[in-house]
């Protein structure tokens, strides 16, 4: 049976660093992902100014999706198990410096709110350090709550201008280890 990659459940995620060696924490990370996930696609990364807690480094930021990913609360402690291995210490700021930074954006079309795990985040439609990645990799895909394409948003969005393209990280790449 022929089954398209259309029908398969994708998980998005969010990843950030502003501390060390920015570059080099977000392709530990990746490599640590995928030795754990199915990566499908993964963004250019971009060089972002700091969002909510501003007097700090300039963050790099990309997003990737992962194709079948484990139930969300799974997926959410293999992403703190990854972000504990690349050196993420808990930080006295909410949105303060650090080494990694890895957030589920969008699980399918769930919207899922626990305790410790909100999909999508709250105000993830205010923040262009991840709309401009996500939208190079998913700008068809529609938010669950505002109905909104991830272009539609990203065209609308406040401090696009603080976003920079950096860097692309290659998949293939990051597939042969």
């Amino acid at each position: 049976m022929d089954v398209s990659w259309r029908n398969i459940i994708k998980a998005y995620l969010g990843l950030g660093s502003n501390l060390c060696d920015r570059l080099g924490n977000l392709h530990h990370a990746i490599y640590l992902i995928s030795d754990m996930l199915s990566i499908h696609a993964i963004s250019p990364v971009y060089e972002t100014t700091p969002w909510g807690f501003v007097d700090q480094p300039m963050y790099l930021n990309c997003t990737l999706s992962i194709c079948s990913p484990p139930e969300p609360s799974t997926l959410k402690s293999i992403t703190k198990t990854i972000e504990s291995q690349v050196g993420r210490k808990s930080s006295t700021h909410r949105w303060g410096p650090r080494i990694i930074d890895i957030d589920i954006l969008f699980y399918g079309n769930q919207r899922i709110s626990q305790p410790g795990l909100i999909i999508p985040p709250l105000r993830i439609d205010e923040r262009a350090f991840v709309l401009v990645p996500l939208s190079k990799i998913a700008p068809a895909y529609t938010h669950p709550r505002s109905d909104k394409t991830i272009q539609e948003l990203c065209d609308i969005v406040d401090g696009k201008d603080g976003v920079e393209l950096y860097s692309n990280i290659s998949i293939n790449h990051m597939n042969h280890h």
